[in-house]
């Protein structure tokens, strides 16, 4: 089911991947973002499951771990041409045949795995660790720790600008799709810090001097925001021009939400921290 037969050079013609990422642009650009339910759900989700979430462009992934509301998942790529060369491709009885490796992970809630999920495969305890370990270089070589070569010979590191593109897009792309499916109600989107952060990420002694208890309201360039401390709530409601586009909102370089921008956004469980924390590592733009 897995080709182990992948090392050769990250070196395709930049024309190709430069006309493969137009293509997959154009694509996105076009899709609805938003995830269609499946007549078949997956209603006993386990280790090592394949399973897809329907949208305009089919998700596939790869179920790593089970927690108690929901589930890990290595996410698959179906763009083999944009995919890493020291991605391993596993074969699938499916709309496609074959799916690559990528180093996106998330988790997603069993919420949106019975409703939109569908099983569509499943790996052996061995694969699934060979999948699992080729998951974990293709996410050291995204930080920068190897090496690789690039097509003039020159080393460099990372995936190159364009492949880099693709998995930034597709990972802002997956986020869309999951947060559009469990906030996107009411005209209200919601988002847990606790599922990108732990209460311990911000805790610096230095900052106990500098915060200020109780109710706050921040402004940057295109929201105006409401920070609770004392609930641990941060609602942002979006500037006018904004509302009904599709953008990012990011914290400390973590992409938070990614989809179709509604009036409010509202951030819960989020820990005490100064305000200009928050305004330092806050963005919110479109993704145009």
């Amino acid at each position: 089911m897995i080709n182990v037969n992948n090392k050769k050079p990250e070196g395709e013609q930049n024309s190709i991947l430069e006309n493969e990422l137009h293509l997959y642009m154009s694509m996105l650009k076009k899709s609805k973002r938003n995830l269609a339910e499946v007549s078949h759900p997956c209603v006993d989700v386990s280790v090592g499951d394949i399973i897809v979430l329907y949208g305009d462009l089919p998700t596939y992934g790869l179920v790593r771990q089970l927690t108690d509301s929901g589930v890990e998942v290595v996410f698959l790529s179906s763009n083999l041409i944009l995919s890493s060369v020291k991605a391993l491709k596993l074969k699938i009885n499916h709309l496609i045949s074959t799916v690559a490796v990528s180093p996106i992970e998330s988790f997603v809630p069993y919420d949106i795995v019975s409703k939109y999920a569908e099983r569509v495969g499943r790996v052996t305890n061995e694969q699934l660790t060979k999948v699992l370990e080729n998951f974990e270089l293709l996410k050291d070589i995204a930080n920068g720790k190897y090496a690789n070569e690039t097509t003039s010979g020159i080393p460099s590191v990372g995936f190159g600008e364009l492949k880099e593109t693709y998995y930034r897009l597709e990972n802002d792309r997956i986020v869309g799709l999951l947060n559009f499916a469990k906030y996107a109600s009411d005209n209200k989107i919601k988002i847990n810090f606790l599922d990108y952060f732990s209460k311990e990420y911000f805790v610096v002694p230095s900052f106990g001097m500098l915060r200020a208890q109780g109710q706050h309201t921040i402004r940057i360039e295109n929201a105006v925001m409401k920070y609770d401390e004392l609930k641990g709530t941060l609602e942002m409601f979006i500037a006018d021009e904004y509302i009904g586009k599709f953008g990012i909102v990011e914290f400390d370089g973590k992409v938070l939400y990614a989809g179709v921008f509604s009036k409010m956004i509202e951030v819960f469980n989020v820990p005490s921290l100064p305000i200009s924390v928050i305004k330092d590592n806050l963005r919110i733009q479109l993704n145009d």
